[in-house]
């Protein structure tokens, strides 16, 4: 399979106002014909975006008089105020860690729904796959990863972190505990991504 990648000229970059959390991975690269390539690049770009909704000193009038027109197909259609949405999240409404942990939290959801039941069944017992299979499940549960009492099945392991078959349910070390901006980081969920895309 092959891959392409991003590697931008600094020269033609310049960087104002406050620090960029978002950073080209210089090693990282997706096939964009592969199963993850659309879903990443929908968090990439809506990753970019967060720093002009939460950064007013730089963007005082970020989506101002601008709104967003969402189609309905079974209701009408809705009209969202977005300046607004923005003075709202400025203001407290959603803390910026937790609109980052939700965007992580939706991609890993939907890239691993993405799979089909035919390759999910001969990934299935695959250490890497299983261990994606519960970062999703903690995705599902508010973050936090989440083993059911017989859970985890099969071995679970990703560049260091091992998920032991032998501990169960709430007895595993790691069950309750944050998952993004926790055990993992966001490059953590992408790196991932590319090392299940290669198993696909």
């Amino acid at each position: 399979m092959g891959s392409t990648g991003i590697t931008p000229d600094p020269s033609h970059l310049k960087l104002t106002g406050q620090k960029v959390e978002l950073r080209v991975l210089r090693d990282f690269a997706l096939d964009p014909t592969g199963p993850f390539y659309q879903f990443v690049l929908t968090y990439l770009a809506a990753s970019a975006g967060l720093t002009p909704v939460y950064d007013a000193e730089h963007y005082p009038t970020f989506m101002e008089g601008i709104a967003g027109i969402f189609p309905g197909a079974t209701a009408p259609g809705a009209r969202a105020d977005l300046s607004e949405s923005v003075k709202q999240v400025r203001a407290g409404a959603l803390p910026r860690l937790q609109a980052q942990q939700s965007l992580c939290c939706m991609l890993a959801n939907t890239a691993f729904e993405s799979i089909d039941e035919k390759d999910a069944g001969k990934l299935k017992g695959n250490p890497v796959f299983e261990f994606f299979r519960h970062v999703r499940n903690a995705a599902s549960h508010r973050n936090r990863w989440h083993f059911h009492s017989h859970a985890p099945v099969h071995p679970a392991a990703w560049n260091g972190i091992v998920l032991d078959a032998s501990q169960k349910g709430a007895s595993n070390p790691l069950h309750g505990k944050t998952c993004f901006y926790g055990n993992l980081q966001p490059a953590d969920l992408l790196y991932l991504l590319r090392d299940v895309e290669r198993l696909l």
